[in-house]
């Protein structure tokens, strides 16, 4: 039997016995160790940017074994206990995704019960990811002063905005459904509507939430531990980064991955059987939508303004800026220059992080959606990452770019692809099985398939995934500019708030917010007016 003959015939069985996608992740894993090892080995890679990969394996082998951090610096100070950091870290998730948990679900519900309501905060919540409020920050540390109950609270804002969204979702989506009205029919009260009826059937959109609010709150915590903090493995893993302890480093970023992604494979699977057993499947893949505009749109930003201006009249300007002080601050900051040179670096940087994002994003999000043993062999390890704080890395890129624009444009687009390649595979999986069945039979071929039948079906999709990436890739900018930059907005927050200059802080979480609106703003545009396009096309 010639070798060809016996590829065609005997591979094709013996791949069908075997597990071809996990070998796939575990060889391309297991390949990738092998190449960063020969690379720091020989010397082709700098040790002080890299690691071997087996020295990292060993070093954290002897931070689990002997429970503490082996630095010179933080045994000096007294805080190398691994336990300890750690300890403190899961606290401040904990209350903070706790509080998320209590508040948003009770929001989710309010908004809910009062439809009037939820359609004039509905575009805010919209927006509520493009908010980076790690910006607020600087002005949480100097109400609340350095410790816990900034960090809680940052945490908090995090995880709020998801959990309240998919509470309210899953809700009016049940309420829409049969379901209740048969159990109205059926004379049931309104808590066995809730046991019965609501709580199963919202369930899943619920859970969604939560795991989604969980994630946000990791990252929410160890960016304010990075960013100004004296405990926390956030903090340790700044304290190594100084001190050039890069093993530690390295070590102590692998644990962080590996727990993060696996709780984030723990909740996934939680929900996985979740909505196998609810009514609704896909939870947590859709949007509320924008919905039509209302003269209560302008209810939130009339409250924002009367509590900021009655804040500052009963705290002080000390505490509390007034709104005619930050308006003068704000000229002042435009006619130097200041506020537009800095607000131009960001710019930059993000336009160049979000174009990286999207394109890698796409390639990505194409490949897992299109090719069946690529999606089942790297989705789920894709989703699990996409969960890792990735603040928890920035070292890493500043090891690799140097600090300048080059490592906030890849922090930013690292961000900022996997939303926009969730949603493209994601979308791809959603397309009916009728639009490859008509394909055949009008004989099209691949390149015809996947942009007459692929491309404008998923479209979308990419578009939800590129919003979205844009404004990770936002909060990407705005943290690496924070932790290690000298120039663009998160570089002057954390200036002014080093010289406790809060007229100037709120400037610039106004130049933060406005940019981010007013770009978000342009996407929703074009979305509309592509998709509006795409339709009357059809």
């Amino acid at each position: 039997m010639t070798l060809v003959r016996w590829a065609q015939t005997r591979l094709p069985r013996l791949s069908a016995r075997l597990p071809v996608p996990a070998i796939l992740l575990w060889s391309s894993l297991l390949g990738l160790l092998a190449v960063l090892e020969a690379a720091t080995r020989s010397g082709s890679v700098r040790r002080s940017i890299l690691v071997p990969p087996s020295e990292v394996g060993a070093t954290l082998i002897a931070i689990l074994a002997t429970g503490r951090i082996p630095s010179p610096y933080l045994a000096r100070t007294g805080e190398s206990s691994l336990w300890a950091h750690l300890g403190t870290t899961g606290l401040a998730v904990g209350a903070s995704f706790g509080l998320g948990v209590l508040v948003g679900t009770m929001l989710g519900v309010i908004l809910w019960r009062v439809p009037w309501l939820e359609r004039a905060v509905r575009p805010y919540l919209l927006i509520y990811y493009a908010l980076p409020v790690v910006a607020l920050y600087p002005v949480l540390i100097l109400l609340f002063s350095i410790g816990p109950a900034p960090i809680i609270t940052l945490g908090f804002l995090f995880s709020l905005g998801a959990i309240t969204v998919n509470t309210c979702l899953g809700l009016r989506e049940v309420e829409r459904s049969v379901y209740v009205k048969v159990g109205r029919s059926l004379g049931l009260g309104p808590l066995a509507l809730a046991r019965h009826i609501y709580l199963p059937a919202a369930g899943p959109y619920i859970f969604a939430g939560w795991r989604l609010g969980f994630t946000y709150s990791i990252i929410g915590v160890i960016a304010s531990e990075f960013i100004t903090s004296s405990r926390g493995i956030g903090y340790v893993i700044k304290r190594t980064y100084d001190n050039f302890e890069t093993a530690n480093m390295y070590g102590l970023i692998t644990l962080i991955v590996l727990i993060t992604a696996t709780v984030m494979v723990l909740l996934e699977s939680a929900e996985t059987r979740l909505n196998r057993t609810g009514w609704v499947p896909s939870a947590g893949r859709q949007e509320l939508g924008l919905g039509r505009p209302t003269i209560g749109w302008l209810l939130i930003p009339a409250l924002i303004l009367g509590l900021w201006q009655l804040g500052a009249v009963r705290l002080g300007s000390t505490f509390v800026p007034g709104i005619p002080e930050t308006a003068e601050r704000l000229v002042m900051g435009l006619a130097d220059g200041t506020l537009s040179r800095h607000s131009l670096v960001t710019l930059q940087a993000l336009v160049l992080g979000t174009a990286w994002a999207v394109g890698l994003g796409l390639f990505t999000g194409f490949m897992v959606g299109t090719v069946p043993v690529v999606r089942l062999a790297y989705a789920r390890a894709l989703q699990a990452f996409y969960s890792v704080p990735k603040v928890t890395l920035y070292p890493i890129f500043l090891f690799v770019f140097g600090l300048g624009l080059e490592s906030k444009v890849a922090f930013g687009a690292f961000h900022g692809l996997f939303p926009v390649a969730i949603y493209t595979w994601t979308g791809i999986l959603t397309i009916k099985p009728v639009y490859f069945k008509v394909a055949r039979s009008l004989r099209l071929n691949r390149m015809q398939l996947f942009f007459r039948v692929i491309v404008p079906a998923v479209a979308p999709a990419i578009f939800t995934g590129i919003r979205l990436g844009f404004n990770v890739t936002f909060l990407g900018v705005i943290l690496g500019e924070m932790f290690a930059s000298r120039a663009g907005l998160g570089f002057l927050l954390m200036a002014y708030g080093g010289n406790f200059d809060l007229g100037r802080i709120f400037v610039v979480i106004l130049a933060v917010f406005g940019l981010a609106l007013g770009l978000n703003a342009l996407l929703f545009l074009a979305e509309r007016l592509l998709l509006a396009g795409r339709q009357s096309a059809g």
